[in-house]
């Protein structure tokens, strides 16, 4: 089972440590790709905790390109890259997936991508993610100590 853990605001400097912990619990042994919504910096640590949580796994952070529209950034279209994301999964990589840092970009008339400004809605990224890689469900944590799920079976 393919499962995508949506990590939102709350993943900060203070938290890492206690977050890579579980998530490297339940990702031991288990298909798992992490979405976050953090700073770069946070990201980065996340990725370093992992790696050093799971020394016989691959762990790698992606930053994800996320296809719009360039009159409405906030409408995911696509996810660039994503069999790539696919092969990595698929190998048995734990792929961290950087949201706060999507590039938003936009197809010009040959299909080349472009950089637009604007801010990508991270739930719409997350749950077509989720479908673009086939998972069988989409969690996001919440608040508190809990996960809400996002989508089922794409």
């Amino acid at each position: 089972m393919r499962i995508l853990l949506v990590l939102g605001g709350q993943l900060r400097p203070d938290t890492v440590e206690a977050a890579s912990a579980a998530l490297a619990s339940f990702a031991a042994e288990r298909e798992v790709v992490v979405m976050h919504e953090a700073e770069v910096g946070v990201g980065h640590l996340l990725e370093l905790a992992l790696r050093n949580a799971l020394p016989d796994r691959d762990v790698v952070g992606v930053l994800t390109q996320v296809v719009v529209d360039p009159e409405k950034p906030s409408e995911p279209h696509a996810i660039a890259g994503v069999r790539s994301l696919r092969v990595l999964v698929e190998s048995g990589a734990l792929v961290i997936c950087s949201a706060a840092v999507s590039a938003p970009v936009a197809l010009d008339e040959i299909g080349a991508m472009h950089r637009v400004t604007g801010a990508v809605d991270p739930g719409r990224t997350a749950t077509l993610l989720a479908r673009r890689l086939d998972a069988s469900l989409a969690m996001m944590a919440d608040d508190g100590a809990g996960f809400r799920v996002l989508s089922p079976a794409a």
